[in-house]
């Protein structure tokens, strides 16, 4: 199993972190209408 990067209260939350900055980077995209590595890019950016 891999080790938890993200953890809040004792319980690993990194999938959900995941799911969260592709909900943003999905609205990017959607927005600027761009790929999906432009929109990551614009995201990391940012």
């Amino acid at each position: 199993m891999m080790e938890a990067i993200y953890t809040f209260n004792g319980k690993d939350i990194t999938m959900n972190v995941c799911l969260q900055i592709r909900a943003v980077v999905n609205i990017i995209q959607e927005q600027l209408n761009l790929s999906f590595e432009d929109a990551m890019l614009e995201f990391y950016r940012s």
